[in-house]
């Protein structure tokens, strides 16, 4: 027979759950909207997926996006996304995006699509035609 564990919410309520229980299903038990908005949560203090089980007796808080914990971990995930985009997809929001991605990525796949000489040819001339036209 497998044991249940016994969850303490920040309210100070119990939860029941079954044994190798995830805070997503404890996220499901206590309402649909907050297993929707859920994006991880804080078990004995530390930040945690929503997939990894949770140990009996913990003291678990679900995030959601108003929690400010939850933008960290947004942040963190959107970096590894970025970091997987092609070198001509690459594209950063500020330093701590920027850090992430170019501790991945070497040097090289950080340069510009445009460093072709034929490139910078038709782009000097398609400005010279401009400028000779608008002024």
């Amino acid at each position: 027979m497998a044991a249940d564990l016994h969850i303490t919410l920040p309210d100070g309520s119990t939860r029941v759950l079954p044994d190798g229980a995830t805070a997503r299903d404890l996220a499901a038990q206590i309402g649909p909207g907050l297993a929707k908005a859920a994006i991880a949560a804080r078990v004995n203090g530390e930040v945690r997926d929503l997939a990894r089980p949770l140990p009996d007796g913990a003291s678990v808080a679900i995030l959601t996006d108003k929690d400010p914990q939850a933008l960290d971990v947004l942040r963190h995930s959107a970096a590894h996304v970025l970091a997987t985009w092609g070198p001509r997809q690459r594209s950063t929001n500020g330093p701590s995006v920027y850090t992430e991605i170019t501790s991945f990525a070497p040097r090289s796949a950080m340069r510009s699509s445009f460093s072709g000489s034929s490139t910078k040819r038709r782009f000097a001339s398609s400005r010279l035609t401009s400028s000779r036209t608008n002024g």
